[in-house]
């Protein structure tokens, strides 16, 4: 089996490489894995190889996601091949976890803890004055939406944007409909964090728009 040790002048030269990018650190068969989320351009950019490759398995996609987020050990094929089977499969169950990507079934992976080398930096902090403000000049409900480090704060869609953007081009369709509905903050670097954060927040702006409708309906 591989048995490349971890250092600290390892993880030290990694916090360098990355730009204190988020690290997380998992160990499987005694090998430390280090990892990083998939951005939004990383996210697409495997969307797209998954469009021209229609009949790919899906550990391939799972490799292919942990080739785009491993940043350390870069094992050859022939020492991939020597770890048992499981470890792709879960290392990219955990680097979606932490992309805030859809991770359903991830329960299965619960007890296999992931270490925070490190963390998202701490977004700017919400004052009771900023809300105050935001109260003021914000006619719509709000709603506060802390995800990733950093704290958000929406409004619901209007009916007039929702049908724009159905019509409308664009390269990220989900990322112009939150910018249409983010109160709070407005500068906002969509990728710099994990892909799946702006879905988080979509999906927020759709709930608070009443796309899901919590009201009891009564058969006559």
């Amino acid at each position: 089996m591989p048995s490349n040790q971890l250092t600290e002048e390892i993880i030290a030269d990694l916090k360098l490489q990355n730009d204190n990018k988020p690290l997380y650190k998992k160990t499987l068969f005694n090998q430390d894995f280090v990892f990083s989320f998939i951005s939004r351009e990383e996210y697409f950019y495997i969307q797209e190889w998954l469009e021209s490759n229609p009949n790919i398995k899906i550990s391939d996609i799972e490799t292919k996601i942990v080739d785009e987020a491993l940043k350390w050990p870069m094992l050859s094929p022939a020492e991939w091949a020597l770890l048992p089977a499981g470890a792709i499969p879960t290392l990219a169950k955990h680097i979606q976890e932490k992309s805030y990507l859809d991770t359903t079934g991830a329960g299965e992976y619960s007890d296999l803890s992931v270490e925070t080398l490190v963390d998202y930096p701490a977004g700017e902090e919400l004052t009771e004055e900023t809300k105050e403000k935001l109260k003021k000049s914000c006619k719509h409900t709000m709603r506060v939406v802390k995800t990733a480090g950093s704290t958000y704060v929406i409004r619901p869609m209007l009916r007039p944007e929702y049908t724009y953007l159905q019509k409308v081009e664009a390269a990220d369709k989900e990322i112009e409909g939150v910018k249409t509905c983010l109160i709070w903050p407005k500068n906002v670097d969509w990728n710099n964090m994990g892909a799946g954060v702006p879905t988080v927040l979509a999906t927020q702006i759709m709930l608070l728009s009443g796309f899901a409708d919590p009201s009891e309906v009564t058969e006559l």
